[in-house]
């Protein structure tokens, strides 16, 4: 995708590609940089290379780019500023369609590229199951979504927050790291659980909480509390 803006993809299967499975890339002098993408409730997964790929030449946008509450292949990521290294047409044309190409196993759940900075990521969802597999589009798991604490966050909304607005079921898991915000626990029976109470801390400078909450294997810090 390049020198498109205002775009929404949603619900979309993208998966088993021969390259990357997504991909924002400048590749020429002159053109102008994507903003305001959304990319949200899509199964981006099992593509050969990367399951997002973002990358320049020109125009570098400095705004991150919204793809919260996607299924990438895995709970666990692998972000990295290396680029997708998919090799040019005529080596991607697979084996089973005559050519020689074969997966070469390092694009499962990676977000690649100089501008992987600008990938917000963040919450993802924790399993790749399509809940109304009868109905047209990915229906996403919801019940259960992860958070990282070095997502770029391309919204108003932070990293914690998002993960509670956005799960339907119970489960926000926080990866190790230290996260700086308010956060509104507002969903009944909401489990919150970090990745231990030595690698996650959550320096909170408000927390309401009007429901019952579980919080566990995180440690947090408050300079002030609400309930």
């Amino acid at each position: 995708m390049n020198n498109v803006s205002n775009t929404v993809i949603q619900n979309n299967e993208i998966t088993d590609n021969w390259t990357v499975g997504f991909v924002i890339y400048y590749g020429s002098v002159g053109m102008t940089a994507t903003t305001n993408l959304n990319v949200t409730g899509n199964n981006i997964s099992d593509n050969w290379y990367s399951q997002i790929d973002c990358k320049t030449v020109e125009a570098n946008s400095t705004t991150a780019y919204n793809f919260s509450g996607n299924w990438l292949g895995s709970n666990m990521l692998n972000i990295t500023s290396t680029p997708g290294g998919e090799p040019g047409y005529a080596a991607q044309i697979p084996v089973a369609y005559g050519g020689t190409a074969t997966n070469p196993g390092t694009g499962a759940s990676r977000i690649s590229g100089d501008l992987v900075a600008l990938i917000d990521y963040s919450p993802w969802l924790e399993a790749g199951t399509d809940m109304a597999p009868a109905q047209i589009g990915f229906q996403g798991d919801l019940s259960a979504v992860r958070v990282s604490p070095t997502s770029p966050v391309s919204g108003a909304v932070a990293r914690i927050q998002e993960g509670v607005d956005m799960v339907t079921g119970s489960t926000v898991r926080l990866l190790a790291g230290t996260y700086t915000e308010g956060v509104n626990l507002n969903k009944p029976n909401l489990q919150l659980i970090g990745a231990g109470m030595e690698t996650t801390i959550i320096n909170i400078a408000t927390l309401r909480a009007p429901t019952t909450v579980q919080v566990s294997m995180l440690s947090r810090t408050m300079s002030r509390s609400k309930t």
